[in-house]
């Protein structure tokens, strides 16, 4: 199997069911007959810019919409439900378990007037 034909088939995988980890990607691949290495696995899920979307059901592996989008902004766009502010407080409220994916991505991208974050479960 070549390389464009492997990274097919993630892209078949990952759009057709939540993968949430690069264990169950590979064992997918493996169960349809597509030989690699975990390590192999990691680099064509770079490349293909598979990030991890959450919703209420966890977080599951995607392709990035849009090539020119960075992780970070994918990462927000995804964990975000609503934000609101008083004040110099700033409150992103955020799908369960994605809060600490939501404020690590904020921090990467240094808005300005950003001190830091502060991340609960879903705040």
């Amino acid at each position: 199997m070549t390389k464009a034909q492997r990274q097919a088939e993630i892209l078949r995988l990952v759009s057709e069911r939540k993968i949430s980890t690069q264990e169950e990607l590979l064992d997918s691949l493996r169960a349809g007959g597509v030989e690699t290495t975990q390590a192999t696995v990691s680099r064509d899920m770079r490349e293909l810019r598979l990030v991890k979307a959450s919703g209420a059901s966890g977080a599951w592996y995607v392709q990035s919409d849009d090539g020119s989008e960075d992780r970070n902004g994918v990462l927000l766009s995804r964990s975000v439900i609503s934000c609101a502010s008083s004040g110099n407080i700033c409150c992103v409220n955020c799908h369960s378990g994605a809060a600490s994916v939501a404020a690590a991505a904020l921090d990467a991208n240094k808005p300005v007037g950003v001190v830091g974050t502060l991340a609960g479960d879903d705040t």
